[in-house]
């Protein structure tokens, strides 16, 4: 899995860097199938202002193709993080199922053209 990370009036640490490569491998290990490359990128919305204007917007390329693409705010980045996280796990959750893969049909149910 491929990751870039882009900033925009945030400041990001080596240690925060770190930080978010361990949790998109938490957040994304169970599909690493599927998932070719992550983007994150932050931005300071108000900029020196304050409150809740950290953004978060997570984009998820898929093999073979296909994209999955959220977006968080809240008051840090690491919350931001966090919120746009868990939303791109739940939809790529839902497009993949739980164990990651496709849902398929136990082979009892399958159809069988010889019969």
């Amino acid at each position: 899995m491929q990751t870039e990370i882009r900033a925009l009036r945030v400041p990001l640490t080596q240690g925060f860097r770190r930080q978010i490569e361990q949790r998109l491998g938490a957040a994304f290990g169970r599909f690493a199938h599927a998932v070719t490359r992550v983007r994150v990128r932050f931005a300071d919305l108000n900029g020196p202002r304050g409150g809740v204007d950290k953004r978060c917007q997570l984009s998820v390329d898929l093999r073979p193709g296909g994209r999955v693409v959220v977006a968080a705010e809240a008051e840090r980045v690491d919350l931001a993080l966090a919120e746009a996280l868990a939303r791109a796990s739940a939809v790529l959750t839902r497009q993949l199922g739980r164990s990651g893969r496709p849902a398929r049909l136990p082979p009892e149910l399958m159809f069988d053209p010889a019969t």
